[in-house]
């Protein structure tokens, strides 16, 4: 699985030969890979794309707190923080127009999903 660390997985769902969605539960999460369960391999599924569906989540974990954290995502964090607490005079209109370059390269490996 990409997208990051795995938390967890929440279903495995697939088309079987007849293409009828089923859930597959026998499986097991390790590190970032997915196996079947000991004595238990994958079903057979329906020979087109899209034919399996995941549905994970991904992320840090909670449980760890900042441990889990990679220290790049703490540095772009901090170093965020200070700008903004150092330019806090002035008034801000939607987003934050301009982000210092060092914090969006210390956090550019850690970025999916945004076409990047």
């Amino acid at each position: 699985l990409s997208n990051g660390p795995v938390v967890s997985v929440v279903e495995i769902s697939y088309l079987d030969a007849s293409a009828v969605t089923q859930t597959f539960t026998d499986f097991r999460l390790v590190g970032d890979a997915l196996t079947p369960a000991y004595e238990f391999s994958w079903p057979a599924v329906l020979p087109v794309n899209g034919a399996v569906q995941i549905e994970f989540s991904t992320g840090y974990s909670s449980e760890e707190g900042a441990a889990a954290l990679p220290s790049e995502i703490i540095s772009a964090m901090l170093l965020l923080v200070s700008d903004l607490y150092e330019n806090r005079e002035g008034q801000f209109v939607g987003t934050i127009s301009k982000i210092n370059p060092t914090v969006e390269n210390l956090l550019m490996p850690y970025r999916v999903g945004m076409g990047v």
